[in-house]
């Protein structure tokens, strides 16, 4: 992950962000930062794995963390390790990382997320056929899993405020498959072309549902 990249939750957020993760999990936590949200996690979570890539905010998190027994910290890139079958993943992560985040819970096998993601982001994420965000994070995102927004976040939440808003998500696999990261390039360059024409009734690419796509491109692992 991209370092000096990280903004931290105000206090006041974080009840907000952490009530909504069911109790008793077994939790993934990508980016531990300084422990502010890992801490009461740690708390209602049953375990935490956490990854913090920034050796100066490992070593704060490890000493603001000693105390709970059930919090292992990995001074390590997350999303260069997978979840246990049974973990729930919870990230906030930098903005910076998002299409690495979808790229990454595309090719594993995880089934429940919540995470932060740059508002922005988020409308691509979510983006409806036809429309000028529908694009390849569309078709990914909305093709493998279903994705509800648990609440708005604006930038004053953060400190320091970054320059644009999030959205605090709930994303849950819908498939019971994963693509490769082959198969994910073959999306990505299908997509790179919207206005080209398709093999499907001469639609436009931007006009495919992600199922089309799918189609189109040649994946038949789902």
């Amino acid at each position: 992950m991209k370092l000096g990249d990280k903004h931290f939750l105000n206090y006041e957020w974080i009840p907000i962000i952490v009530s909504r993760i069911p109790t008793g999990v077994h939790l993934f936590e990508i980016g531990t930062g300084n422990g502010n949200i890992t801490e009461p996690i740690a708390k209602i979570a049953q375990n935490v794995r956490t990854f913090e890539i920034d050796n100066k905010l490992y070593k704060i998190a490890i000493e603001r963390l000693s105390q709970y027994q059930n919090v292992q910290i990995y001074n390590a890139d997350a999303l260069s390790n997978v979840p246990f079958v049974n973990e729930v993943v919870f990230s906030d992560l930098p903005f910076s990382q998002s299409r690495h985040f979808i790229d990454w819970i595309a090719e594993n096998y995880i089934n429940d997320i919540y995470v932060v993601v740059q508002k922005e982001f988020y409308n691509k994420m979510t983006a409806e056929t036809g429309t000028r965000k529908y694009g390849a994070v569309s078709v990914i995102v909305q093709f493998l899993f279903d994705v509800k927004k648990i609440i708005d976040i604006p930038a004053s939440a953060y400190t320091p405020p970054p320059a644009v808003s999030a959205v605090y998500l709930s994303i849950k696999r819908i498939k019971k498959c994963t693509f490769s990261k082959n198969e994910i390039i073959l999306i990505r360059n299908f997509m790179s072309n919207k206005t080209s024409k398709s093999r499907i009734d001469g639609k436009r690419v931007f006009q495919l549902k992600p199922e089309e796509v799918i189609r189109e491109v040649g994946i038949r692992s789902c």
